[in-house]
């Protein structure tokens, strides 16, 4: 069930294939300001020149649904060892910079974000065609 209502937490889970490990994202919903400034800046027109910006719009507008990490999703370098950090003021692993390490560091977990909430947060129930075609023997219709 999508909950609706204001400062509402999401989660998005990930499989990373860079570092074979399972990445949690948290985001809030996007306004519909920031949809429609994210669909129009995709491509615009510079004089007679059309511009295709759809990497740096889902650079800026995933990062500005970012709200926060999944505890031991991301680590970084500290004395030559690998420590986990995370968003909550209440871990240990806090680290006040993990929103800019993620952006920096992360760009391309930042843009799956937007992609998946921006592009491709619906998708059509095919339910009632599957269960239609499992029906079927196999025949083409009138043999």
């Amino acid at each position: 069930m999508r909950v609706l209502g204001e400062n509402i937490k999401n989660e998005l889970k990930l499989n990373d294939n860079l570092s074979n490990s399972k990445l949690s994202l948290f985001y809030r919903m996007p306004t519909s300001s920031e949809i429609n400034g994210y669909a129009n800046g995709m491509v615009t027109r510079k004089g007679n020149k059309v511009v295709r910006s759809v990497g740096e719009m889902r650079q800026k507008y995933g990062a500005k649904i970012l709200i926060g990490i999944g505890e031991g999703s991301f680590g970084k370098v500290v004395d030559g060892k690998t420590v986990p950090i995370s968003s909550d003021p209440q871990s240990p692993n806090y680290d006040p910079q993990w929103q800019a390490l993620v952006i920096k560091q992360a760009p391309d977990v930042i843009e799956i974000l937007a992609i998946q909430v921006f592009e491709a947060s619906i998708s059509t129930d095919t339910t009632e065609v599957d269960e239609a075609e499992e029906g079927t023997d196999g025949d083409e219709a009138g043999e």
